[in-house]
């Protein structure tokens, strides 16, 4: 199942609309929900976050979820300086590097639903 099952009129990234249309071919074998936004309600939270792409596999009748993936897509030129620890994309340093941002947002969604921890083999 992928969550919405055609991709809103107003996405402009070309990058989302491929990964998008790359998650279509494998819907059944994943839950898939793109473009999630949550507003924080715990301090552990941060106040509003969005997860461009969250995927988990589907468990069978007897066994649990083995993953959840938060996917950040980026698109354009993304370049890493590893020397300075440092994102740009199309040539403008980034303000948070793609693999924080994915992973903040796991931890706020985790922290807040913690319970889903119990599900996950």
């Amino acid at each position: 199942m992928i969550y919405p099952e055609l991709l809103p009129d107003n996405v402009k990234s070309e990058a989302e609309k491929k990964v998008f249309s790359a998650f279509k071919e494998i819907e059944n074998e994943y839950d898939i929900f793109y473009g999630k936004r949550f507003s924080g309600i715990l301090n552990t939270e941060k106040v509003e976050y969005e997860i461009d792409f969250l995927v988990a596999d589907k468990p069978s009748r007897n066994s649990k979820c083995k993953a959840i993936l938060c996917m950040e897509v980026k698109g354009g030129l993304i370049e890493y300086d590893g020397g300075n620890n440092t994102w740009s994309q199309n040539g403008k340093k980034m303000k948070k590097s793609p693999e924080l941002q994915a992973s903040g947002s796991l931890h706020s969604l985790i922290n807040r639903y913690n319970y889903i921890l119990n599900d996950v083999a």
